[in-house]
């Protein structure tokens, strides 16, 4: 059986559909709604304002969470994808605590290596000077079309990746998507999805 969920993001009603064995979780930092069948998150979401980074990433690994099924290191073996943040852990770097629970497999998607390392972090970087001067409220979805990719590891492969970012002072959105592919340019701004005005 099949339940619908209305979820309000960033002012806009998004109607998701999702299995039972969907999971929302606040991770104190971020929350993420998690698909226990896709073995990823569908959303995860956050505050950021002025992010200190008072410790560096060292010898962390991936953990799971008892209780909910996630992907795990045979997904991310031999292939071309990363283990992909999807709450950085360079922006909740202020504690030790919270960058650990950025390495939760609930904050971890299928994502193309080159995507990963480029112009998503380089976006990620972008949102953390922003978040600088204004108070930001991010949203990343994880973003299934069929057919769908299931991987032989057992997890699937997202087809995008989507980075909504509204900046609270203004209440101005940005909002950037990516194909889950080699990108075809490093430059964040031609992934901009922009709004036809009326």
């Amino acid at each position: 059986m099949k339940k619908i969920l209305i979820l309000t993001i960033l002012g806009f009603i998004t109607l998701t559909t999702y299995a039972q064995k969907d999971t929302l979780v606040d991770m104190g930092v971020y929350k993420v709604l998690y698909s226990q069948k896709y073995k990823n998150p569908l959303e995860v979401s956050y505050k950021l304002y002025k992010p200190k980074s008072n410790f560096k990433r060292g010898n962390e690994t991936f953990h799971k969470r008892k209780g909910i099924i996630t992907s795990g290191n045979e997904d991310y073996r031999d292939n071309v994808y990363d283990k992909g943040h999807m709450a950085a852990a360079e922006a909740f770097s202020d504690t030790q605590a919270h960058l650990d629970s950025t390495f939760s497999y609930l904050n971890c998607a299928v994502q193309f290596f080159s995507l990963n390392r480029g112009v998503w972090k380089s976006l990620e970087m972008h949102e953390r000077q922003w978040a600088q001067q204004d108070s930001l409220y991010v949203v990343n979805t994880i973003i299934f079309n069929k057919p769908l990719h299931p991987m032989k590891s057992g997890a699937f492969i997202p087809d995008y990746f989507q980075k909504s970012i509204k900046f609270l002072s203004t209440g101005k959105v940005r909002t950037f998507k990516f194909p889950n592919l080699d990108p075809k340019s490093s430059n964040f701004e031609d992934y901009e999805v922009k709004v036809k005005k009326k």
